[in-house]
């Protein structure tokens, strides 16, 4: 399908999917017995792979259901210039977050802890003063 018809401004996608020529998908092997191998592997996607493809499309994006979780700039990255508006709009609609996804819009009031509960991240912006729903 060409999307390049339809007005960027009014689709909240990355833009940079609109002028997409190529495609890839990396991946690392996954041992469901050894953390810490998973972990390594991980980090090798995020602090070198990643990148280095980053390096050859600097403004280029990734899609939010096939990205590495650790994703340093992931507001930029998923979503592009659209996240602030995209924010707002999901505050309209899910006031009380209740919608969450790792990732997705929101989720950065959010933060999972050890024992995997997901506790809530206040920031009053005025102080900078960070408070948690749950320690």
């Amino acid at each position: 399908m060409d999307v390049s018809m339809y007005d960027a401004s009014k689709a909240f996608a990355n833009p940079y999917w609109r002028k997409t020529t190529v495609l890839s998908a990396l991946g690392t092997y996954f041992n469901y017995q050894d953390y810490d191998s998973n972990q390594v592997n991980q980090d090798l996607m995020t602090k070198v792979l990643t990148p280095q493809l980053a390096s050859l499309a600097p403004d280029g994006g990734a899609y939010l259901n096939e990205v590495d979780f650790q994703q340093p700039d992931w507001k930029y990255v998923f979503y592009g210039r659209h996240y602030n508006k995209l924010n707002i709009i999901k505050s309209n609609y899910d006031p009380n977050d209740l919608f969450y996804a790792l990732g997705a819009v929101g989720s950065d009031r959010w933060k999972q802890i050890l024992d995997g509960r997901l506790c809530r991240v206040w920031n009053t912006n005025v102080m900078k003063l960070y408070l948690q729903s749950c320690t």
